[in-house]
């Protein structure tokens, strides 16, 4: 009879730990659910709870503990279920952490990991002490319990980093709109002052200029920045412990200084932190490039430079594949963007545009989607979430006569997948052996309507070559006023497709400009090659 009041009594307690964590509210109220849950039921003296942050040991929710603050751990040395804390286990962990385990005299330490297919994750550590030796039924209570727990633990953390997610790309959203409507370079720089102070814990935003020296060209509050500051700065190139952030661009060098207000004890910004104030940085200073551009109106050789500069000076070297590109402008400035990113050893980002338009204001609407790429990147590479925030943010800060084909791909080298959104762009082309595959998933043109974008994802394999171009190729016209077209195109492609990358950028040159001999083009031409080894 005894045994089976046991076990009634402890399916008893996990259904009511499960209605407890089920209408829990945040982080904090699972550990307290969970700690209260296991010193009624073992009858221990005290317990903390931590969230596993990288390396560190976050305190969530303390009873009756000394001491508790954030603490260094090796990953390595966190057990896998309930674990007694006898000297060859706490010896192995850091000195802060094994003086807080003694002058507390816990007794277990319980880890709370979340399992799924193909591996773990751990989410945080409950010590428990005032308790003797537990018996085999209370420790399979105690592990199958803090596995209940770290679904609800993990699910409260997923829940915590989308709102997150949602905030920063709401904040970012609303300092891009406003930076749009500025027109004047103090007026950004104010707002860039006023968000960084808002929002980051800072009390002073000071701007300076490498010119041969540094000097200040901005300050909010207005007031002195000490000279012996700046010499350092200036000396160190940025390799001070104070927040500096840098910029470099057409207008030259330039870094953002920041001073903590010092209200939580923080000396630090999180790396989510200086993503973002990084973000702010440069989208002010593109703005205010922009506006000195627009300022100089038709210096076009200027524009031609700063478009240059957005497009890639350089490509990823990866030995699983090469890349080559062709950017042929019909006038000095171009609408034309390609781009390539290297998000890790294994995927690759490709993107290419064309901006509706010619000249100096389609260059400007092409910088403006450069810098709204780049910026959303950091944040999020879902392409369709991503495709999803460039339209509208073209769509609200543009005309009606303006639009962008746009295409963007994902190559994962590891699976050897890829992964697509084509916005009204020209088809893509995907040549694998003797076949070829037309990339046409995604959705409208960006600027024109709200809309969804729908995923297209293909197989890859060793030897395929991915073609992808703007309209200046096909649409290139001969003395007949006949248009190249994209039958042409695939034919001497696949003629010429077991040459390098670059080699057949320099035939597609060549193929155009013959074709075309005699007759004047009026669209940029842009080719962009990608190549698997």
């Amino acid at each position: 009879m005894r045994s089976e009041d046991e076990v009634i009594f402890t399916l008893e307690s996990i259904f009511n730990l499960g209605k407890a964590l089920s209408v829990a509210k945040g982080i904090d109220e699972v550990f307290k659910v969970f700690l209260l849950s296991l010193m009624g039921k073992l009858r221990m003296a005290k317990a903390v709870g931590f969230i596993i942050d990288k390396n560190e040991l976050k305190p969530i929710y303390s009873c009756c503990s000394e001491g508790v603050t954030v603490m260094k751990i090796n990953p390595r040395f966190i057990p896998h279920g309930l674990t007694r804390l006898n000297d060859s286990v706490i010896r192995k962990f850091g000195r802060d952490l094994r003086s807080f385990i003694r002058r507390n005299r816990f007794d277990y330490l319980v880890p709370v990991i979340w399992s799924y297919k193909g591996g773990s994750e751990n989410l945080g550590l409950i010590f428990l002490g005032g308790r003797g030796k537990l018996t085999n039924k209370e420790i399979e209570y105690v592990n199958f319990v803090a596995n209940f727990t770290a679904i609800s633990l993990k699910v409260m953390l997923s829940i915590d980093s989308l709102k997150k997610n949602v905030y920063t790309l709401t904040m970012l959203n609303e300092f891009m709109q406003n930076v749009f409507l500025k027109n004047d370079e103090g007026g950004i720089l104010n707002l860039l002052a006023l968000t960084l102070i808002g929002h980051f814990r800072v009390n002073r935003v000071v701007i300076v200029k490498f010119d041969g020296r540094a000097h200040i060209i901005f300050s909010y509050p207005q007031g002195q920045v000490k000279t012996k500051f700046l010499r350092e700065i200036s000396k160190r190139g940025g390799r001070s412990d104070t927040p500096i952030f840098f910029y470099e661009g057409n207008m030259g060098r330039f870094a953002l200084l920041l001073e903590y207000d010092g209200r939580d004890g923080k000396k630090s910004f999180s790396e989510d932190e200086k993503n973002l104030i990084r973000t702010f940085f440069t989208v002010s200073m593109n703005a205010i490039e922009n506006l000195k551009m627009l300022n100089l109106r038709h210096d076009v050789e200027l524009a031609y430079e700063i478009q240059k500069n957005l497009l890639p000076r350089e490509f990823p070297e990866n030995p699983r594949f090469e890349i080559g590109a062709l950017f042929l402008p019909s006038r000095v400035v171009s609408g034309d963007y390609y781009d390539v990113i290297n998000l890790s050893d294994d995927e690759v980002l490709l993107a290419i545009a064309d901006v509706c338009g010619k000249g100096l204001s389609a260059s400007l609407l092409m910088s403006n989607l450069q810098a709204l790429l780049h910026s959303f990147i950091l944040f999020t590479t879902d392409l369709v979430n991503v495709v999803g925030l460039l339209n509208k943010m073209i769509l609200a800060h543009t005309s009606s006569e303006q639009f962008i084909t746009f295409f963007i791909c994902k190559v994962d080298l590891k699976n050897f997948v890829l992964e697509y959104v084509n916005a009204g762009h020209n088809l893509p082309i995907l040549f694998s052996n003797s076949r070829f595959t037309l990339l046409d998933e995604g959705g409208p043109v960006l600027g024109v309507i709200e809309s969804e974008y729908k995923l297209g994802k293909i197989e890859l394999k060793r030897g395929d070559l991915l073609f992808l171009y703007t309209d200046g190729v096909t649409e290139a016209i001969n003395v007949k006023g006949e248009e190249l077209g994209v039958e042409k195109l695939i034919e001497f492609i696949k003629r010429h497709r077991n040459l390098s990358s670059g080699e057949i950028i320099n035939s597609v040159g060549e193929m155009v400009s013959s074709f075309s001999r005699g007759v004047e083009q009026n669209d940029d031409i842009t080719v962009l090659v990608f190549k698997i080894k």
